[in-house]
């Protein structure tokens, strides 16, 4: 994916509209963090300009299928590889990637044996099975929406679910902070729309749109 960059002009007046907004949402938050996460949320914009959807280049269903199934093979190989390892060798390996993960140091031996010798004893077949799921997906994975995947419904879906996140509201407006970035990221990406509105008020529609859950939350217990 080639990251596209805006303008300083746009990347100013985006960077002050979404610390402003932050800061008018939640008085409380620190200044110098409102700085950080209204870079953040820019750079975020930036990304998603490069994204497949918007360089037309949406993989075939059957190229999709072929990736799919390379995963699986490689998924196949990896459990049975495993399986066949040592359990010191084992136990000693998920330990070191978990700790990558958690930063955590040291490896007690006994213990890294029983987490080996408890996953091939009692979860081999977990495993084998979670492989076969795995291939059974490739004859059946479903096709891309691409009304779902298009690009001006995902770059909605994403501004709309980082700000409410943030307890930042969403308008549907052209002119709000949303329809800002909506636009700013359309104009980079070469696709630019006459308006957000229509976008940011079909995505808070949606049953997994978060603006959507804090309204039912609020009609729940506020109500």
């Amino acid at each position: 994916m080639k990251i596209k960059t805006f303008d300083d002009r746009t990347r100013r007046e985006l960077e002050s509209s979404f610390r402003d907004s932050l800061l008018k949402a939640r008085p409380d938050f620190d200044p110098e963090g409102a700085e950080e996460e209204a870079e953040i949320f820019v750079g975020g914009l930036e990304r998603i300009a490069g994204l497949e959807e918007f360089r037309g280049e949406r993989e075939p269903q059957q190229r999709r299928r072929e990736n799919l199934e390379a995963f699986a093979n490689a998924l196949d190989r990896a459990i049975e590889a495993g399986l066949r390892m040592d359990d010191h060798s084992l136990g000693y390996a998920l330990e070191r990637g978990l700790d990558e993960i958690k930063a955590r140091e040291g490896a007690d031996s006994l213990r890294i044996q029983l987490i080996a010798y408890d996953l091939k004893a009692f979860h081999a077949g977990d495993l084998r099975n979670f492989a076969l799921g795995v291939r059974k997906a490739i004859r059946d994975l479903p096709a891309l929406d691409p009304t779902t995947y298009s690009s001006g419904e995902q770059t909605a879906r994403w501004i709309e679910d980082y700000l409410a996140r943030l307890g930042i509201p969403v308008s549907q407006t052209d002119t709000g902070l949303a329809g800002k970035a909506f636009h700013a990221v359309m104009e980079l990406a070469g696709k630019p729309q006459t308006t957000a509105k229509n976008w940011l008020r079909k995505t808070q529609k949606q049953p997994d749109s978060f603006v959507n859950f804090l309204r039912g939350l609020k009609a729940r217990f506020w109500h």
